[in-house]
């Protein structure tokens, strides 16, 4: 039963966090992982209370994991650990560029400046923190981009 319900529940595109709704540190996880741009649907939180069988699931997710304490957080199919593994991947950087990897973020419409008079509507990526215009024939990096936008700021100005 533990086996079945913890390998029905993983999938490959899909974030999922074994928790129990008390603890601090799944609390946590759940904190930093609900913050984040996941696509809908690709982020699952399990309450293991929720079943009459969390001792087996955890001691499922020990024989799968090496550990039985929640939260077991999988990226895809790997499980990269628990709450503290979770925070140093995103201190690091790793967490968003996994989550890329497998699909799971979402890009995020924002409006350009107001003083970018042309309409253009900019893409942001939260997992390489660029701009970049959604042109499919031109890819400026950052830095480009913004000097890009301060010198068209700049001479807005001058004419106005």
């Amino acid at each position: 039963m533990a086996q079945e319900f913890v390998n029905g529940k993983i999938q490959p595109g899909k974030v999922v966090v074994f928790i129990k709704p008390t603890c601090p540190y799944c609390r946590r996880a759940q904190e930093i992982l609900s913050q984040l741009p996941i696509k809908q649907g690709l982020l699952e939180f399990v309450d293991i209370t929720a079943t009459n069988h969390t001792n087996e699931i955890q001691d499922y997710l020990q024989q799968l994991t090496g550990a039985r304490t929640v939260p077991r957080v999988f990226i895809g199919k790997d499980c990269i650990g628990g709450c503290s593994d979770l925070v140093s991947m995103q201190q690091s950087g790793e967490l968003l560029t996994r989550l890329k990897q497998i699909g799971a973020l979402q890009a995020k419409k924002v409006d350009g400046p107001s003083w970018f008079s042309s309409g253009c509507t900019l893409w942001f990526s939260e997992d390489c923190d660029k701009f970049w215009p959604r042109i499919p024939s031109l890819t400026l990096n950052c830095s480009l981009w913004h000097t890009f936008l301060t010198v068209l700021h700049v001479s807005a100005c001058l004419y106005l």
